[in-house]
């Protein structure tokens, strides 16, 4: 297979390694793995311009731009320009020399110290290869795209807000009804309004066309929340007249469009002159906004949805159609102004669930058939007050899944402990009942999705981003300091207040475990250490009044001794010395705390390399991912460790491994291949590149050739997100 390429000069000679540079129509930017199968010469030597250096004639062979194309020499725009940039050269150094034959394999930047040394300077432009997936038109902002699960077949379905990738059409909310797609989007013209889709080929392209220009001109109305329900399509939109309330559409197009037509789809949506959205009842009067949102159908032409109104607060409400929409609250579940904020609202066993807080029970689990007799609490998790906090309903296998707290507990590994529990309407329990099984939802990610569910995938799964650990506990004391220390107000871990404030105080401060870590006072400010040195203690007492206390505390840090992960309390008691008066009743005490959650800092993999002739030995070791696991594997007993992404890449021949067991393989499949990408433990890792064997396709008599070899720790064993590392492996072959 011969695919065109394209070398694309950069204006700036200077490049960002993260920066995404675009490539030409029809065109995408090379990765240095299609470099590989695209150039495959030789490059014995460093690349020149006059094709020296080469173990094979060049003379006939034409360079890449050097001297030629209006360049003078590296020279071209007055500046210097020697390297051309693949997609993935910021993580593995390779380039194409301006100075080298069309033929030569990339190049690749210098390792020092077992690291690639990035060039920046010299930079000449990009590398960008032929790709009939990017033939729906050149480089956009934001816009609308459509996939059938392949790399050829995702394309951009259209194109909403025309102009280069600064230009954003901020598609939203994407809705199936009636068989178009129905979303909010900016053309840059009008503001975020309701646009319908319809395809018009095989491959998913289309129009996209304004469904109403709700909020005239070019501020946004801000649609969301689109629901289909009783043949209609409601969301929530702000006309810019009457507040943020719920509107109402049959999909047909407004009268902006009226010229175009709707030729696609002419038997569903015909044209009606713009009276096809409405707003349906202005249920908080006048600007203010009744704010519609966790709109659910529960069948027929019955939709429920939250509502906020001055009377009531924010409670469930009901609309239903039939010749009129009707509007009308269904329960003023939280008596009188106070709200229940009812949300997550989902329909199970033809009711609605939802989570709503009824002012004697906290926020728990509700159900509804759309009337106020049948609105009724389905359990309290946390008894009393206290509040389960449900979120996220979800359908799945015949019954409801949500994740909730059941107590205030936390684990050093959960800072915000969170258990995924099931209902059938009657019974409700945790999934998993004999393991602690907490862990971080991440609860921004999923409730910025329409509607915020768990994925699921068929009855096979559940599927939600979470993590074990890495949350900071929420904790600390705005505007801290003591009246008069004229200091500017700011947030610390601890502040103190005395009504008596020229009182002598007394402060001890404790680390639970001592293990986790240290206290220092980079400043005094007045007070006096009386237990401590105020540098790395455990422990500190200090005394002295409030004031000089607070100024002593805003200098207060802690520091994570090595080796300790999970959370640490700093545990703080203040108390009167009694120094001013007679008796000991003056004496009064207090005692807070600040947690603090310690992440351990990824440390990169290394990788060994000893080269024997066609049987190089490879090693791969990271002391801090084998430290880690994921729990225990209820299917097999054993632990489940995180894995690695390993790359290898051979140069001109072929590799092998000696196994391929535990391997989940991205490319190739471990026999005969010249690129292998897979996932696997790191043990399983090492197992299967023990003993690799090398096939050389040289057909010289003695020649050295390659393998790039990288390791990837996924990020699994620490913060500072995923490190790599990568080495070269050289192979001296004979025959």
């Amino acid at each position: 297979l011969i695919l065109a390429f394209f070398l694309v000069v950069s204006e700036e000679n200077i490049w960002n390694p993260g920066y995404t540079y675009d490539c030409p129509r029809d065109y995408h930017w090379m990765t240095s793995t299609e470099a590989y199968q695209i150039f495959t010469g030789r490059n014995v030597g460093a690349s020149t311009g006059d094709g020296g250096n080469f173990e094979y004639d060049t003379s006939f062979e034409q360079m890449t731009y050097f001297g030629q194309c209006g360049w003078f020499g590296y020279e071209w725009g007055s500046r210097n320009r020697h390297h051309f940039r693949f997609a993935d050269s910021h993580l593995t150094g390779t380039y194409k020399s301006a100075g080298s034959p069309d033929s030569r394999r990339p190049d690749l930047d210098p390792i020092r110290n077992g690291e690639i040394s990035l060039r920046v300077d010299k930079f000449a432009g990009v590398v960008c290869v032929l790709d009939d997936s990017q033939s729906s038109g050149s480089a956009t902002g934001g816009e609308l795209w459509v996939s059938d699960g392949s790399h050829t077949g995702t394309i951009r379905a259209t194109e909403i807000n025309p102009g280069d990738s600064h230009s954003h059409a901020n598609v939203s909310y994407l809705t199936v009804f009636d068989g178009a797609l129905f979303f909010s989007a900016n053309d840059g013209v009008h503001g975020a309004e309701p646009y319908r889709f319809v395809a018009e080929d095989d491959r998913g392209r289309g129009t996209a066309r304004l469904l109403s220009d709700l909020r005239r001109g070019p501020e946004s109305s801000k649609p969301r929340y689109f629901t289909g329900c009783g043949g209609l399509l409601w969301f929530a939109a702000n006309d810019g007249l009457h507040g943020e309330e719920l509107f109402v559409s049959t999909g047909a197009l407004g009268f902006l469009d009226r010229e175009v037509g709707d030729a696609a789809h002419s038997g569903s949506f015909p044209e009606i002159g713009g009276a096809g959205t409405w707003m349906t009842a202005d249920v908080a009067t006048g600007r203010t906004s009744s704010s519609p949102a966790s709109l659910t159908c529960l069948g027929g032409s019955t939709l429920l949805f939250a509502a906020t109104q001055g009377r009531t607060g924010r409670e469930l409400w009901r609309a239903s159609f039939n010749t009129s929409v009707t509007i009308e609250l269904v329960r003023d579940i939280f008596r009188g102004s106070r709200s229940s904020n009812p949300k997550y609202l989902t329909v199970y066993n033809r009711r609605a669930y939802f989570t709503a807080d009824d002012g004697e029970h906290g926020v728990e689990l509700w159900s509804t058939d759309g009337t106020a007799y049948g609105t009724k609490l389905v359990t309290d998790i946390r008894s009393g007050l206290a509040s389960s906090s449900p979120h996220f309903l979800t359908p799945f296998n015949n019954r409801l899944y949500f994740v909730a707290k059941q107590d205030a507990g936390r684990s050093t590994l959960v800072p915000r402990a969170t258990q995924l529990w099931s209902t059938d309407g009657i019974t409700t329990s945790k999934v998993y009942d004999h393991t602690e099984s907490l862990f971080d939802v991440d609860f921004n990610a999923l409730d910025a999705a329409w509607p915020p569910r768990l994925g699921s995938l068929g009855t096979e799964a559940l599927f939600f981003p979470a993590r074990r650990g890495g949350t900071p506990v929420i904790g600390g004391v705005s505007r801290g300091y003591a009246r008069g220390s004229g200091l500017v107000p700011s947030t610390q871990a601890f502040a103190v207040y005395d009504a008596d404030e020229y009182d002598e105080l007394s402060l001890q401060l404790n680390i639970e475990p001592p293990e986790s870590g240290t206290l220092t006072l980079t400043q005094l400010a007045g007070a006096r250490i009386v237990k401590g040195d105020g540098t790395l203690d455990p422990h500190l007492m200090l005394r002295g009044s409030m004031l000089q206390i607070n100024n002593a505390l805003a200098h207060l840090l802690f520091s994570a001794k090595s080796g300790f992960n999970g959370l640490a309390t700093i545990r703080a008691s203040i108390a009167d010395t009694c120094e001013n008066y007679q008796n000991t009743s003056c004496a009064n005490s207090m005692e807070a705390i600040s947690n603090v959650f310690i992440r351990q800092i990824n440390e990169p993999p290394t990788i060994t390399i000893t080269s024997l002739s066609d049987n190089p030995i490879i090693y791969f070791t990271d002391p801090d991912l084998t430290e880690t696991s994921f729990g225990i594997d209820p299917r097999s007993g054993k632990t489940i460790f995180p894995r690695v992404l390993v790359n290898l890449t051979a140069e001109p021949g072929l590799i092998s491994l000696s196994r391929t067991a535990g391997l989940s393989f991205l490319q190739g499949d471990g026999v005969l291949d010249k690129v292998q990408v897979f996932e696997a433990t790191i043990e399983d890792a090492n197992r299967a590149v023990a003993r690799l064997r090398y096939s050389s396709s040289s057909s010289s008599s003695s020649a050295e050739d390659r393998i790039y070899v990288s390791i990837n720790d996924n990020g699994y064993s620490g913060a500072t997100g995923p490190k790599e590392a990568s080495a070269i492996l050289n192979i001296t072959t004979s025959t």
